[in-house]
């Protein structure tokens, strides 16, 4: 009798064991596969105008791989130089902590947007359930993951998609909005050339819709600016600057004190009163909104550093610059260590490109001035 019960009692436990997983196994489908294609709001059908504004918008065709460890995808904004932007759209199953115990599905988002330190509201914000078959748009306000507008002109799209376990696709590309609407068709990239899989995300294209007038915030307040990238505002009368530049910044040209100081090698230097009269500051703040000096990082060469990584040569001793600007209300420095051959810099106009652009201007309108040409000529010279 006693044997008999506890037969009775394993079949018991054998039976619940079996029902659990069960249970489990429907909910991961379901989960993943949404076969009811339950909470797609995120996501709009293609054909519905999701915004009128000023955006990005990523459309595409998705099938679903009827596997467990697939369909899962995700698209997400990072800074030019790679940091982290924010998450326009992610499925749901991966974002909610499917990414802690399958580290395949969609890795490189992961590793960008870091969802183990987000909030659930924030999870919520940027997720929904896996979507039915069908085409999508998923649209980018051009604000960041704080809902603050953006003050770049030059940011990265990705858009990756887990197959099956990692078989992975990934299309990327630059977004720029200093010019008017533009569209992209950007070409997959797989982990698995041979994938059987490649019919999950297709006819992907990106757009850029500038709106009638675009008015953002950069780092220095400029809030009136066109769809071309061009700050519509005059001179205001705080502009001014001062400017470090030529073989290890010892040049300067000052606004603010009315000097330049020239660089004069084994004799040191020369400082003398000089004024930029209001006609050609005017042209210069032309080329300072030309350049988009405002969007330009801080630090330059850590900007360039991380685009190019450690494999370029350096020369000794190098230009420096280093640009102190005023401009509406706000003061900052930008600076540049010059020490490598930028020429091989493969990427959009790279932000050093921009300043010594800039700085050229000035030096030229200098060097042709009276006031240059009578100062001591330089002693020596730099190996």
């Amino acid at each position: 009798m006693e044997i008999l019960d506890m037969k009775k009692r394993t079949k018991i436990v054998l039976i619940c064991v079996a029902a659990v997983i069960i249970a489990f196994v429907v909910f991961a489908y379901i989960t993943v596969m949404n076969p009811f294609n339950i909470g797609i709001d995120p996501l709009t059908p293609a054909g519905k105008q999701a915004d009128t504004g000023r955006r990005i918008e990523l459309s595409f065709t998705y099938a679903k791989q009827r596997l467990v460890a697939s369909s899962q995808y995700a698209f997400w904004i990072e800074e030019i130089h790679g940091s982290y932007v924010d998450t326009v759209y992610v499925t749901q199953w991966t974002a909610a902590g499917g990414f802690s115990y399958r580290p395949l599905s969609i890795p490189m988002w992961v590793s960008s947007a870091q969802p183990s330190g987000m909030s659930d509201a924030e999870i919520d914000a940027i997720s929904g359930a896996t979507p039915g078959n069908g085409d999508y748009v998923v649209t980018w306000d051009l604000t960041d993951r704080y809902g603050n507008p953006v003050t770049g002109t030059e940011f990265l799209f990705f858009f990756e998609g887990t197959m099956n376990n990692e078989d992975n696709v990934l299309y990327a590309g630059i977004i720029r909005l200093d010019a008017g609407a533009w569209t992209e068709t950007p070409d997959p990239v797989y982990t698995q050339q041979d994938s059987a899989y490649k019919g999950m995300l297709t006819n992907v294209r990106v757009a850029f819709y500038p709106g009638d007038v675009e008015v953002i915030a950069t780092g220095n307040n400029a809030e009136e600016m066109e769809a071309t990238g061009a700050l519509d505002i005059e001179m205001p009368d705080d502009f001014g600057f001062s400017i470090d530049f030529g073989i290890l910044g010892r040049n300067n040209i000052d606004t603010f004190n009315n000097t330049f100081t020239k660089d004069l090698i084994i004799a040191g230097n020369e400082t003398i009163g000089f004024t930029i009269p209001q006609h050609k500051m005017r042209d210069i703040f032309e080329a300072f909104k030309e350049h988009r000096i405002y969007e330009l990082p801080d630090d330059i060469n850590a900007y360039a550093l991380s685009s190019m990584g450690d494999s370029r040569m350096h020369r000794h001793p190098n230009p420096k610059y280093s640009l102190t600007y005023t401009f509406r209300d706000e003061t900052r420095t930008i600076v540049c260590d010059d020490e490598g051959p930028w020429d091989t810099y493969a990427g959009p106009p790279s932000a050093r490109d921009r300043l010594v652009a800039f700085v050229a201007f000035i030096a030229e309108y200098i060097y042709s001035t009276e006031d240059f040409k009578t100062m001591s000529p330089p002693e020596g010279g730099y190996d």
